[in-house]
């Protein structure tokens, strides 16, 4: 097992307004947590977990990501595991006003990620590996408490914005993705391999977060979908 605390003292971001003026950040604390059971054995479990919290802007979040692993066979193995993330981000930016370009926004926004990652591997003789991955990852994330910058390298806080009502902006929006592989490996020779990969990928982001995480994941399988196909050899000269 093993365990972390990573403690952000206060910075300046000169990124963190997109162009905008460099934005004192406050200080951050996060716990990182990383344990597994014994990987000699056919069957072992992994658990990788986090938290933190930002309190001069309201900010927070957790990670929780269990793995289990399983060697079927000596030839056969695989793993599957979800994540779960929970974000709130108190000073997330969020554009400029309408009546000045200069007038830089930013938003609360609390987030939500699940993902589900799947790997396997299967090797029908020791020169013919067929390996497999996927993917499906949702996220959404809804913005309230909308503030106006104003003293963006103010020491405290409580100064640096100003809460506004912003009934026109409402960037919520949903982002699901899905990636997947299939990939067939066969060294024909020593040193010598040919190679077949199959890549399958649909990527969409809607302006809504209203329908939920379940009702994300279920229309990911029903997005544009793009399917690559690779075929590749490689030889090896001489001995």
């Amino acid at each position: 097992m093993k365990v972390s605390l990573n403690r952000e003292l206060p910075a300046l971001s000169l990124d963190w307004m997109r162009g905008g003026p460099a934005v004192r950040l406050p200080s951050r604390t996060t716990v990182v947590l990383s344990t597994h059971t014994d990987q000699r054995r056919p069957t072992n479990l992994g658990l990788d977990a986090s938290l933190s919290r930002e309190p001069d802007s309201a900010s927070s979040g957790y990670m929780l990501s269990p793995l289990l692993t399983v060697r079927s066979t000596d030839h056969v193995s695989w793993s599957i595991g979800p994540t779960l993330q929970q974000d709130v981000i108190g000073w997330q930016y969020a554009g400029t006003t309408g009546t000045a370009s200069t007038d830089y926004l930013v938003a609360r926004v609390r987030q939500r990620t699940a993902a589900l990652t799947t790997r396997a591997d299967i090797a029908f003789t020791a020169r013919l590996v067929l390996q497999f991955y996927a993917q499906p990852f949702a996220t959404l994330g809804r913005y309230d408490r909308f503030q106006q910058l104003i003293a963006p390298r103010a020491r405290d806080a409580a100064k640096q914005f100003l809460p506004i009502d912003a009934p026109g902006v409402s960037p919520d929006s949903t982002e699901r993705t899905l990636n997947g592989n299939l990939v067939l490996r066969w060294e024909y020779r020593p040193g010598s391999f040919f190679t077949v990969v199959w890549n399958h990928q649909r990527d969409t982001t809607i302006l809504d977060a209203a329908r939920g995480m379940n009702s994300a994941l279920g229309a990911l399988f029903h997005d544009p979908s793009t399917n690559v196909f690779l075929v590749k050899t490689s030889i090896r000269l001489g001995t």
